[in-house]
């Protein structure tokens, strides 16, 4: 199903799509939600409308230190990753209905090789954690997250 990025042929990464927040990465890193494909584990959120600041998925990625020792090695990782993910966000969906639940995904991309890689497996590893998230089955459907309890 292809989505306003795929449609309309933009492929930008602005600055709106990125995660600045301390407490978006907190959140994310220390939630429960996550899924692998190498070189990436990749922690992710559903947010709805409400609750989320961005109208758009929002993204950021990390490459340890430790992993990779040199800036330069940890700054191409960050370029090619960048350029991947323009490339392939029409991948996640683009809610339909304004009330859909969730409405976007906050992502959280964490390089876990100690090798730089190349451009090759790094798109791979972005197109399989961008797979595995947009048919999660963790996603909420209905606006009551407890069917049981009545609102």
């Amino acid at each position: 199903m292809p989505t306003n990025a795929a449609k309309t042929g933009s492929y930008t990464f602005a600055k709106h799509e990125r995660i600045t927040s301390r407490k978006i990465f907190e959140r994310l890193f220390f939630g429960h939600q996550w899924c692998y494909a190498f070189p990436f584990k990749c922690y992710f959120e559903a947010i709805s409308q409400e609750e989320g600041g961005h109208h758009c998925h929002a993204v950021a990625v990390s490459v340890p230190k430790r992993l990779l020792k040199k800036a330069v090695n940890r700054n191409r990782v960050k370029r090619i990753f960048r350029d991947v993910y323009r490339k392939q966000k029409h991948i996640l969906p683009v809610p339909l209905p304004p009330d859909a639940l969730p409405a976007y995904w906050h992502l959280l991309f964490v390089f876990v090789t100690k090798e730089l890689q190349p451009y090759a497996v790094i798109e791979k590893g972005v197109k399989d954690c961008l797979h595995k998230i947009s048919t999660s089955g963790k996603v909420l459907t209905d606006t009551n997250p407890h069917p049981d309890i009545e609102q």
